[in-house]
């Protein structure tokens, strides 16, 4: 199964989003922030970059993780991403597209694609990242929710 995280730039949301779901940061607490500005990739792609999907690894189950930015075309990318991948006859059961788009908080939109375009990237980084600790526990439900359907879906 291949799982595609999305969100606007793909370097926050999403991918601490993926980072739960792999262990990579606990569904029990919010993180320290040093921990999610230290995850791999976190804030690290280039604009031109997004929309690239970001492989994350793999889960225990074997699902491969991926995180991927759509900006404002929240529906156009992955329907684009469905088509392709049903061009290729790869089956739905295989792949799932799961939005993050509604858990970005606004500090995290103005942080993460704003600032940054301006030049204040450092600023924008920690607006972004505190952002991201105020929706945590919606992101961890999420994953939760994800990893659930994933064990009541049969193919």
């Amino acid at each position: 199964m291949y799982i595609f995280y999305y969100c606007l730039t793909g370097v926050h949301t999403s991918l601490v989003t993926s980072a739960i779901h792999l262990g990579l940061l606990p569904e029990d607490r919010v993180p320290p922030v040093e921990k999610i500005i230290n995850l791999p990739n976190y804030d690290r792609l280039a604009y031109n970059e997004i929309g690239q999907p970001c492989w994350m690894g793999t889960d225990n189950e074997g699902n491969k993780i991926f995180s991927i930015g759509v900006l404002s075309e929240k529906e156009v990318v992955p329907k684009a991403i469905q088509s392709l991948l049903d061009l290729y006859q790869i089956p739905q059961y295989q792949y799932r597209l799961v939005s993050t788009m509604e858990y970005v908080p606004y500090s995290t939109a103005l942080g993460g694609v704003y600032l940054k375009r301006m030049g204040a990237g450092n600023l924008g980084r920690s607006v972004a990242t505190k952002g991201l600790t105020r929706v945590y526990p919606k992101l961890v439900e999420l994953v939760r929710e994800v990893k659930d359907d994933l064990k009541n879906q049969a193919p």
